[in-house]
């Protein structure tokens, strides 16, 4: 009988391949102890647990399966994993040591989950469309009915008052934008925002409008005493180096973000445009809080080099972390000092959303927007701190059978 090609190479060829061969298995390796930490092959490994990097025996799951995760506690949370033929809603009461499947919900494009506490949540699918909502942890979910079908950005600032946003069409130019105030059973459309203003936040009756448009001499926000029946316009300071950009389209952006119990910041940022075949600049920005709705900001000093505005979470109005490239800082004094806490892995895709609970504990999910059937987010990596970010627990992901 002839050779077969594998008997036909060489010594030399056959080592070659052996060697390629092992290379492309250490970098799949290497990807997989992302998300399955601890891993390791053969006996020699050392075997010993730690907090900040625990041995897993859950496999991931398959790439399709979109993941999104909340936790109201630092022991208590969900995954909502979106599947071929519906929406599964996993629980966890041990931080995610532990997953057990909750219920199987309609719709196969998971979009977001929200829980208030241990028992009251909501969560959006796509294909269809559909709004639920639970009284019980996730045990039970009541199909609610969405203020439209093409609604998204639904959140909820407390168990009964949420709100939600509609893109503009021919026919309605403007977004609309729709509350309730009865956990969802029904909406109402709140008169036309306006033009240059996105991302509603509310506070019990206050609410705060992020503004995007080209800068003028003033930039702004809006802020409403009564759940965004009436907007009106707030000054915002500029970044300090605003007044020394180039010639040329600039543009402006204020985003608003609330802080536990009282007071707002707001992100500004001013610079030049960009797109093809201009390459985008950095903006310049500046970090404004105010605890007098607006009437006075006072400037909170640029972040270290590591971070930046984006990734501050607020554990109170004068406590805040701030988690990037791969670093954890703290602050005591509202963002005017910081302290670095420790080294933190970084994720293989996106960057870490940060959640504080209290002083010790805190959650990260990384992800990335996927656009893809429907557009929805992928997480690609959790991980917990319950000794204040000194050492970090990666969270297994629940087993998709």
């Amino acid at each position: 009988m002839e050779p077969g090609p594998a008997s036909r190479l060489t010594a030399r060829k056959r080592r070659a391949v052996a060697l390629i061969a092992i290379s492309v298995l250490a970098l799949a390796v290497a990807g997989l102890t992302w998300i399955v930490p601890g891993l390791h092959l053969g006996g020699t490994a050392n075997s010993k647990t730690t907090a900040s990097n625990p041995v897993s025996t859950t496999s991931p799951p398959p790439p399709f399966y979109r993941t999104l995760y909340d936790f109201a506690t630092p022991t208590v949370g969900w995954a909502l994993v979106s599947r071929p033929m519906d929406t599964a809603v996993f629980k966890t009461v041990d931080g995610g040591k532990h997953w057990r499947l909750s219920s199987r919900l309609e719709g196969n494009v998971g979009a977001t989950i929200q829980f208030l506490d241990t028992t009251h949540g909501f969560v959006v699918t796509g294909a269809p469309n559909r709004l639920y909502r639970t009284t019980d942890g996730g045990a039970h979910w009541a199909v609610l009915m969405m203020p439209e079908d093409r609604a998204y950005g639904i959140r909820f600032s407390d168990r009964r008052r949420g709100s939600s946003l509609v893109p503009p069409t021919a026919l309605h130019p403007a977004t609309a934008l729709y509350t309730t105030d009865d956990g969802g059973e029904t909406w109402r459309m709140l008169p036309a925002l306006p033009q240059d203003a996105y991302g509603p936040v509310f506070r019990n009756a206050e609410a705060w409008l992020s503004v995007s448009a080209p800068p003028s001499d003033s930039l702004h926000v809006y802020r409403s005493f009564d759940g965004g029946l009436a907007w009106s316009s707030v000054e915002v300071p500029r970044p300090p180096a605003s007044n020394r950009l180039p010639d040329g389209p600039t543009f402006a952006n204020a985003e608003v973000k609330l802080l536990p119990g009282a007071g707002v910041a707001v992100l500004a940022s001013v610079g030049p445009s960009c797109g093809k075949p201009v390459p985008c600049a950095t903006p310049d920005q500046g970090k404004f809080v105010s605890f007098d709705h607006g009437g006075t900001w006072t400037a909170v000093p640029n972040p270290p080099p590591a971070f930046n505005y984006r990734d501050i979470a607020y554990q109170d109005s004068v406590h805040w972390w701030a988690l990037g490239s791969g670093s954890l800082f703290k602050s005591s004094d509202g963002g005017y000092t910081w302290q670095f806490i420790s080294s933190v892995p970084e994720p293989p895709q996106g960057r870490p959303e940060l959640h504080v609970f209290d002083a010790l504990h805190a959650w990260a999910q990384s992800s990335i927007f996927i656009t893809t059937a429907g557009g929805a987010f992928q997480v690609f990596a959790v991980v917990a701190t319950s000794d204040g970010g000194l050492s970090w627990t990666r969270v297994p992901p629940p087993q998709i059978s």
